[in-house]
């Protein structure tokens, strides 16, 4: 077994030390004066891709294993384990690699984390009954380092070498596939008989629940594992998530320190212990002069930069999202996203069906008392799907008002593209998505009507960012036809001109190209390494679990500084812009893969994709509305375009139509002065302005999800707001 593994390890030496394919991160501004090439910096930091093929064919085995082999007996195993057990087993298993973990730390001078590893060890094994029960995590503030042998030798200076993937492997370069290998031979359930099997089961098991929510709505799997693992890996290697974790318990340890060293002073001396006083509360702006919308003052929102507030839109998730008894494959589990009913419809003859999900309320039993029936319809943002945080805490904050909610893919979604046209099309021509759109909606609600869901219900179309334009050009084309019986309509935050929208936005992701790839790389551990660590997170005996606060603003709800991100003004916007252009290379890609798209003159290839990736993050917002989309409308202009595209072209069918409701923050940075006049003389009292938020960051204000539900009931019914927000999990 030792001449085994010191032979295959000799070997992999030999290819690490020939295979350096990455190489140190520049210092040199990546690009200025354009937006960064995500391609080109992802080959930079974890090296090229040679042998692109093999790595393909091996993570389709991950997958395939993933998706049938894990998946059906995950679904065995959950249900009859409950998740306290599993989690149980999965600390065991993590004690037990206690002398890997160590043994990294002390190679890589992490003094302080071989100490907390060993007291762990200790500490879990006897109190802890063998380490199902992570009691020095828990009482003691001991984290995890969550080091290994790869992050030793990244320590010592070794390139990671070139992209090696391997069936369920979570290494991705030779570097870390050389470093499994040691921390397998340090592993102590290496040496126990028939421990392998189990732990394994288990490990997989734990492993699903991860795995899915990472790859499930990409169009390629492999390029965001390839991504998602990059950062993974440079958080892990530079142990972010163990020292904020320290940072955070060793403030609360002094803070109460000095909260009981004040109450003994205050003892001694006879009077009232001295409180450090809370962060002052933010201001809200006043309302502007000669507005004709109503106003809604939110100061809580109030955090920063327009950009800065955006990011609260992190905070708008499902509050039933993580079940303390079953994990997610369990047929028990009581997860939101899980509750629903997915389903499928054919749209187009030899094309994959479209999806959309329902969750059904509850058939009322004889003594209740009579009450309407509703139904919402959600539309997410620009490459949203019906499982989208946002668009499930939307489809969650309807349902626990009584309604029926369906939930659908955005219409500059690949899935949504592949599935609504004989041939697919490129997005963004608005009167085109929302027609698309609307052909959904129609067939989800007859599917709903055969299925015997529905009757004659109160019909809300609520969509958000650009899934509120679609919803509004869908009630301007369907105002006298009324084919889908639609009641009220709610638009969150929509963009009034789609040229405006997208040249702030190119403008946002332009200033990513200041940064050289050291600091792109320092920002998104930091970043990535907090969301991990959560500020909410609680550790308790079995795992660190996220807890959410209540709603910001919510009568329960901690200061508002709680909820702001770690996040600086120019990164924001830098984060807002680039995550547009992700979702663009999804949109791209799957229209070049079925007809090739001009600009791009790299072929598909299905095992060799690298070069067309960088091609394809090379097209920016302003290029693609208005070089690659016109190519697919030769009879009409640029201009022509850009204005059936935005909401100005159907001003008089808003103007006219009393189902209209918008909601929309005062300082939207996707919003111009000119495009904030225009919606207030076009609405008037029908839109609500909040007063701030950014784009869609007033979606985590408990005072705007109240007004939401408000707008959206029927006429004679008033709305009062519950005593407290509903209680966080």
């Amino acid at each position: 077994m030792k001449k085994i593994i010191l032979s295959v390890t000799g070997a992999l030496f030999l290819v690490l030390a020939g295979t350096g394919c990455a190489a140190k991160l520049s210092e040199e501004p990546a690009s200025p004066g354009t937006a960064l090439n995500l391609s080109v910096l992802e080959n930079e930091v974890v090296g090229d891709d040679p042998i692109e093929g093999a790595n393909r064919v091996m993570f389709c085995v991950t997958d395939f294993c993933m998706d049938y082999i894990v998946d059906f007996i995950g679904r065995i195993y959950c249900t009859i384990l409950p998740r306290p057990l599993i989690d149980g087993l999965d600390n065991v298993c993590t004690n037990l690699e206690f002398p890997s973990r160590v043994i990294s730390c002390l190679l890589s001078a992490e003094w302080r984390g071989a100490g907390d590893e060993t007291v762990r060890f200790f500490a879990n094994s006897i109190i802890g009954i063998c380490g199902i029960f992570d009691v020095s995590g828990a009482w003691w503030g001991f984290y995890s380092t969550d080091s290994n042998f790869g992050q030793a030798f990244a320590a010592w200076g070794i390139d990671p070498g070139c992209t090696l993937t391997l069936p369920l492997m979570y290494s991705t370069n030779v570097r870390d596939t050389v470093g499994s290998i040691f921390d397998a031979a340090f592993d102590i359930k290496t040496y126990i008989p028939y421990c392998g099997y189990i732990t394994t089961i288990n490990r997989l098991i734990v492993a699903h629940r991860d795995y899915i929510p990472l790859v499930e709505g990409s169009e390629d799997r492999y390029k965001s594992y390839r991504q998602l693992m990059l950062v993974y890996r440079e958080i892990r290697q530079r142990k972010t998530v163990y020292h904020l974790r320290n940072a955070r318990y060793s403030a609360e340890k002094e803070a109460r320190k000095a909260a009981e060293r004040e109450a003994e002073l205050a003892e001694k001396e006879g009077r009232e212990p001295v409180v450090p006083p809370p962060p002052p509360m933010p201001k809200a702006p006043p309302r502007p002069d000669g507005l004709a919308g109503k106003w809604l003052s939110v100061p809580e929102l109030n955090l920063g930069t327009p950009a800065q507030q955006s990011m609260l839109s992190l905070h708008f998730r499902p509050r039933t999202d993580d079940d303390f008894w079953y994990y997610p494959l369990s047929f028990f589990n009581r997860d939101f996203v899980r509750s629903g009913s997915r389903r499928r419809l054919a749209l187009c003859p030899d094309r994959p069906r479209a999806r959309y999900c329902l969750w059904k309320q509850p058939e009322p039993k004889p003594e209740d008392p009579p009450r309407p029936e509703k139904l919402a319809l959600i539309l997410p943002g620009i490459g949203g799907t019906w499982d989208t945080s946002g668009a499930l805490a939307l489809a969650e904050l309807f349902y626990q008002e009584g309604y029926s909610v369906a939930s659908f893919d955005s219409a500059f979604n690949w899935r949504f593209i592949v599935s609504t046209n004989s041939s697919p099309r490129l997005p963004g021509f608005l009167p085109e998505d929302a027609s698309a759109v609307k052909m959904l909606l129609a067939a989800a609600l007859d599917d709903m009507r055969e299925r015997g869901d529905i009757r004659d219900p109160h019909i809300v179309l609520a969509g958000y960012s650009m899934g509120a334009m679609h919803a509004l050009k869908i009630a301007a084309s369907d105002r006298k036809l009324d084919t889908l019986k639609i009641s009220r309509v709610i638009a969150i935050n929509p963009p009034a001109d789609l040229r405006n929208a997208l040249e702030r936005a190119e403008g946002f992701a332009v200033k990513s190209g200041q940064y050289s790839p050291r600091e792109v790389m320092d920002k998104v551990v930091e970043i990535g390494g907090f969301l991990l660590a959560g500020r909410h997170g609680k550790t308790d005996l079995l795992s660190t679990r996220l807890v959410l606060p209540p709603p910001l603003g919510a009568p329960d709800a901690p200061h508002p500084e709680i909820y702001r991100l770690p996040i600086s003004p120019d990164d924001a916007e830098c984060l807002m812009g680039m995550n547009l252009r992700t979702t663009l290379r999804s949109v791209l890609a799957v229209v070049h893969r079925e007809r090739p798209v001009a600009i791009i003159d790299t072929p598909f290839a299905l095992l060799d994709r690298n070069e067309l990736y960088r091609k394809i993050d090379a097209v920016g917002l302003k290029t693609y509305a208005e070089k690659v989309l016109p190519e697919q409308y030769p009879e009409s202009s640029v201009e022509e375009l850009f204005r059936l595209s935005g909401l100005r072209s159907v001003e008089k069918d808003l103007a006219a139509d009393p189902r209209l409701r918008v909601i929309h923050s005062w300082n939207d940075p996707l919003l111009t002065p000119d495009d904030a006049r225009f919606l207030d003389r076009t609405f008037g009292e029908r839109i609500v302005w909040v007063s701030g938020g950014g784009h869609l960051g007033d979606l985590s204000a408990y005072a705007v999800q109240r007004k939401i539900i408000e707008l959206a009931e029927p006429e004679k019914r008033i709305s009062e707001p519950p005593a407290s927000a509903p209680a966080s999990k």
